[in-house]
């Protein structure tokens, strides 16, 4: 959810997912491996939007999140099955700017463009990239692997388009 004092908007948001992997054969072996997951995260960020111009805006902004992944894999093989559990436990934040200009009857509309600075605990932090009065949110693959931690640029371009009185869709590409 989200609530505005003038400029300044506070963004709250969570996530829950659950997973099934495709099983597999391990090949010329008798080893197949399948396995299940679910996630879970919640975060939030504040963003101050400043008119620069007109239509045209810049919001810098800040967030922050945590969160769990947990995993299984069964893996059947020649000693019978084995279970491997795992749990990660991790935090993210992001500081970024974004760059927009509405458009449309009242200003509805909007594209803009996105940079920030984001870093992890590791795997099971997400991030949330800002886009004016609203955020975009997602998982990120991380470079380090499933415990390490990460660091890294983002950048990318977004648009919103109001459909109606309380419908509206948000699209980015990152």
């Amino acid at each position: 959810g989200e609530i505005a004092f003038g400029q300044v908007s506070l963004d709250a948001y969570g996530t829950i997912g659950r997973r099934t992997f495709k099983p597999f054969r391990l090949p010329l072996r008798r080893i197949s491996i399948s396995g299940t997951g679910h996630e879970w995260s919640v975060g939030g960020s504040i963003t101050w939007t400043l008119l620069a111009s007109g239509h045209l805006s810049l919001s810098p902004y800040v967030s922050g999140d945590t969160g769990t992944v947990e995993t299984e894999r069964m893996i059947n093989g020649f000693a019978g099955p084995l279970s491997v559990r795992e749990k990660q436990k991790g935090t993210s934040g992001s500081a970024g700017v974004n760059l927009s200009r509405s458009f449309g009857p009242d200003g509805v509309h909007a594209f803009g463009a996105n940079l920030a600075y984001a870093t992890s605990s590791n795997a099971s932090a997400s991030s949330a990239s800002g886009f004016g009065p609203r955020g975009m949110r997602r998982l990120r693959p991380l470079g380090q692997g499933s415990s390490g931690g990460d660091s890294w640029l983002e950048y990318g371009v977004s648009g919103a388009f109001q459909l109606g009185q309380a419908v509206g869709i948000d699209v980015s590409a990152d």
